[in-house]
């Protein structure tokens, strides 16, 4: 690359015509080379350490400081930079000036996703391959691979968005602003519907002006769009009153518009989606050698959740279905229902019972049944009156072969076979012969239970795998539970006749358990950490990252220091969160050592530091404990202990929870926002004299209490007037200081 034989902005004012376009292109691979040499630049001086020598702690901040250049751009070039060490034909193309900055840009974001890395780095060529297209349809291939590369995160993102969906309207300054925000499924239809009213708009005011005797010819532009009354933006505001006002005004009871959404969805992404919905397999993420052949998005490029597309397509409206791997087409009109022969099509080739309380019997054991076996009890008492009879329910057919069945059992479960839509007759269909009611309290309690651990599992899974195993553990204990309550009803059937006080004495403990289980559970949801932490644990700047069940460890891998921080997460916050603050300590040369305590309540291992602090084999012979909130405060408690291994007390938003003013040889920190909500400067200021008179305070200006973390909002905290970046540069900056006099020392 010569830069010196590009125009200057003096000798571009002269060029004209060809010229101009042959500018533009040198100057746009001039770019990407300078991209290339920059992120070489990068990678040279963190696998070399070379920014220690002007005292910074890591690449980012070197780079930052020596070149001016926003938080924001660094952090993008780095990850460029991480991700073309696993990637040499991206690295090759953007060096040569043939793949561009942003496309290469986006490639890195996917391959910072642990669980994309090594698809993206098997379809390092295929994905250059696909950045030579128009950055639209790149996109969309990225969108593609996210979604089956990784599809459990695919399904997460879905569902957050769902969960966070949100809606204001407010004024100010005497505008009218609208802010929304919602998943794909929803916001497909809301797109389509407003598409729609924008075109109305559009052919309303063509019309007008065509009536109007508007002459394009007079306009010097030739723009006839120049003659209509009003602007695409003004067009668009007055599509979204009229939908509003049209909703408004719609009589009470009155149907709903269904707007016409194509979903295009490959036959093996249906298939296998249909199976993991109906018990089967999980759906796997995809190889490099299928991903680009897979697609579940409409028409207008929204990825759509594969899920919701399957829901859409066996409960909504549709134009096609595909049956055969040959791609030929039942085509049910322009609009229709799934239902008839279509719908029998894909349900018949199903195994599973519609009925959900028949279980198919194995033949071999059918000729030798004397009765019928306890799992095909539930025959003996008539079916749900809209139950629809079909031929994946094969245990009718299997009840009605047996030798010895009852002639008015066999008589009844033919009148349900033989009726063509299921209906039965006038017989009680929620009582069996002896007037016994089944068991709904337990189905019902073990229902509850289930959504919750489905909840906790869709709303903090980061946080529930990055955690001590305590909290996953007990909610698949507690989904054994629910499972278990509901099999006990279906397989056993109603109880027999008790006692008014006993039903009630057995639905009050059901009740009362199962709401101390839900309660738990719902309580002890840890608070996720955010991708940032997440993030900060991968390997790199000068420090190993190692993730076991009980601890995080970080250790600087040059200049290692002879002090270590031993470090108690907040009260149900997950461990993961801290990664991000307190890995600059790490890579200044410390180690650092983050508790995962079960239930992430550090109050249940108060003693966790004993794994580090004093252990023979650990190479750090002294340590700073330290903690955020209530990890704070039990390690002000451990801290009481006097051992030779144990020189300083680091409290992040914390104060002690006894007197430990007397304590001699210890030296302590307390860092802290005035803003925060939870430990607020007054409690601050009021636990003072039961720390040590050599406690250093350190007040971050405006800080709140989660800022000393990265799990999101805390309920009860205050409001920041700083920025959670700079807060966090000053915590970090002021506990390195701390550790470095302990180091001195």
């Amino acid at each position: 690359m010569d830069v010196g034989a590009l125009p200057t902005p003096a000798e571009v004012a002269e060029l004209c015509g060809a010229e101009l376009d042959r500018a533009l292109v040198d100057f746009e691979v001039a770019r990407r080379q300078l991209e290339a040499a920059y992120v070489a630049v990068l990678d040279r001086a963190d696998a070399t350490g070379h920014f220690r020598n002007d005292g910074h702690a890591s690449v980012r901040g070197w780079a930052t400081a020596l070149t001016n250049s926003s938080p924001v751009e660094t952090r993008r070039r780095l990850q460029t930079m991480r991700a073309l060490r696993d990637l040499p034909e991206a690295r090759a193309r953007l060096a040569d000036g043939a793949v561009g900055v942003e496309q290469v840009r986006e490639i890195a974001k996917l391959h910072a996703n642990p669980r994309l890395r090594e698809l993206v780095i098997d379809g390092d060529e295929r994905l250059v391959g696909h950045a030579a297209k128009d950055f639209e349809s790149f996109s969309e291939v990225l969108h593609r691979w996210a979604q089956f590369g990784d599809p459990r995160g695919a399904e997460q993102r879905h569902a957050e968005a769902h969960e966070g969906r949100d809606a204001m309207v407010f004024e100010r300054d005497g505008v009218v602003h609208l802010h929304a925000r919602c998943a794909t499924g929803q916001g497909a239809a809301l797109i389509e519907i407003f598409q729609r009213q924008c075109d109305a708009e559009f052919l309303a005011d063509w019309e007008q002006a065509q009536a109007d005797g508007a002459d394009t010819a007079s306009d010097h532009n030739g723009d006839p769009m120049t003659h209509l009354a009003r602007t695409d933006a003004q067009r668009r505001m007055d599509a979204l009153h009229r939908l509003v006002m049209r909703g408004v005004s719609a009589s009470p009871g009155s149907a709903a518009p269904e707007p016409l959404v194509n979903i295009v969805m490959t036959k093996a992404e249906y298939d296998a989606e249909l199976t993991a919905m109906m018990g089967g397999d999980p759906v796997k993420p995809a190889t490099v050698d299928d991903v680009d052949a897979m697609r579940c998005e409409t028409t207008a490029g929204i990825t759509i959740s594969t899920r919701d597309a399957v829901i859409a397509s066996l409960l909504g409206h549709i134009r096609r279905v595909v049956v055969d791997s040959s791609g030929r087409v039942i085509d049910l009109g322009r609009k229709r229902r799934f239902t008839g022969a279509a719908r029998d099509a894909v349900l018949l080739d199903g195994r599973r019972c519609l009925w959900p309380r028949l279980r198919p019997p194995q033949p071999a054991q059918v000729p030798r049944l004397q009765r019928p076996p306890r799992r095909h009890r539930h025959l003996a008492r008539p079916p749900p009156r809209r139950h629809r009879t079909h031929r994946t329910c094969r245990c009718l057919t299997a009840a009605l072969a047996e030798p010895e069945l009852d002639p008015a059992r066999r008589a009844r479960l033919t009148a349900v076979t033989d009726q063509p839509t299921g209906e039965l007759d006038d017989a009680p269909a929620s009582r069996d012969q002896t007037g016994r009611r089944p068991r709904w309290w337990p189905i019902g309690v073990g229902a509850a239970i289930a959504l919750v651990v489905v909840w906790a599992f869709a709303t903090a899974w980061v946080g529930i795998w990055g955690s001590s195993p305590a909290y996953l553990i007990t909610l698949l204990l507690s989904l054994a539970v629910a499972i278990g309550l509901v099999a006990w009803v279906l397989l056993a059937g109603p109880p027999a006749p008790r006692s008014a006080r006993r039903v009630w004495a057995a639905r009050a403990g059901l009740l009362l358990g199962g709401a101390v289980l839900i309660g738990s559970l719902v309580y002890l949801k840890p608070l996720s950490a955010e991708p940032i932490a997440v993030d900060a644990l991968d390997n790199g700047d000068g420090v190993t990252v190692d993730v076991s069940r009980s601890v995080i460890r970080m250790t600087p891998t040059v200049d290692p220091r002879t002090v270590g921080l031993a470090f108690y997460p907040g009260a149900k916050v997950d461990p993961q969160a801290y990664a991000y603050v307190l890995r600059p300590i790490a890579e200044a040369g410390f180690t650092v050592v983050i508790f995962k305590q079960p239930y992430n309540l550090a109050i249940l291992d108060k003693n966790a530091a004993n794994a580090v602090i004093g252990d023979p084999d650990d190479t750090i012979d002294r340590w700073a404990v330290g903690g955020h909130s209530l990890g704070g405060a039990i390690a002000s408690s451990y801290a009481e202990n006097d051992r030779d291994e144990l020189v300083a007390l680091l409290l992040y938003a914390a104060y002690p929870v006894g007197d430990m003013s007397e304590r001699t040889g210890l030296a302590v920190m307390s860092v802290s926002g005035t803003n925060d909500g939870l430990a607020t400067p007054a409690d601050i200021d009021e636990h003072k004299p039961d720390l040590p008179a050599s406690t250093e305070y350190v007040p971050i200006d405006g800080a709140i209490h989660s800022f000393f973390g990265d799990y999101g909002p805390q309920k009860g905290d205050g409001t920041p007037t700083i920025s959670r970046a700079d807060a966090q540069r000053q915590i970090a900056d002021a506990s390195i200081r701390f550790l470095e006099t302990l180091d001195a020392e």
